[in-house]
């Protein structure tokens, strides 16, 4: 009786291993097929961004309900794609020490960049990765006091409306400051994180 018990016991635990195996790679690392599945009913824009982000970066990192994400892929720390009509379901985040000073001009700014402080990150958020690299090189431009924010308002304007006539720049192919390392004085991180 105990030998078969200890098979029952070892069987199932050899069965909550494999489906949990199972279960852990189709949500964290899911297959392509997954992906299509998941992104079936979506609207047009945020399926063809998970379509472009896919051949640039590979394979999303995870799914949720309405997003699909990778992780530390090219400069950015996350991109997150979500489902939506809404022009901004692309949001590509950087580490970036981002000074206190620099909140208010960054809030004022808007263009779909949010900064935050405590997890020194800055995201950008469009519907186009050249708009993303544009907002976040204007950020970068008030958080180092280059630019006011009236002054990066209408520069980054001027630049997306060059953009959507085909016209090039510099702030919107790459972009133009590297990514920051941990904060100096190592912030404690106190939001709710990714």
């Amino acid at each position: 009786m105990e030998t078969r018990r200890k098979r029952l016991f070892f069987f199932a635990a050899v069965l909550a291993a494999l489906v949990a195996g199972g279960v852990y790679r189709s949500i964290v690392h899911p297959s392509p097929r997954r992906v299509a599945a998941h992104t079936a009913g979506w609207d047009d824009g945020p399926r063809s961004a998970v379509r472009v982000m896919t051949e640039r970066y590979g394979s999303p990192d995870r799914l949720a309900p309405g997003a699909v994400a990778w992780t530390g892929r090219g400069p950015w720390k996350r991109i997150v794609v979500r489902d939506g009509p809404s022009g901004r379901f692309l949001e590509q985040t950087v580490a970036y020490w981002v000074p206190l000073s620099a909140i208010p001009p960054l809030s004022e700014f808007g263009r779909g960049v949010r900064a935050d402080y405590s997890a020194d990150e800055l995201t950008a958020s469009s519907d186009d990765e050249a708009l993303n690299r544009l907002a976040l090189n204007t950020a970068h431009d008030i958080a180092s006091g280059r630019r006011d924010a009236a002054d990066a308002a209408e520069f980054y304007d001027r630049t997306a409306r060059l953009a959507a006539s085909g016209k090039g720049s510099a702030y919107l192919t790459n972009l133009l400051f590297t990514p920051s390392a941990p904060s100096p004085g190592g912030r404690r991180r106190t939001g709710f994180g990714y």
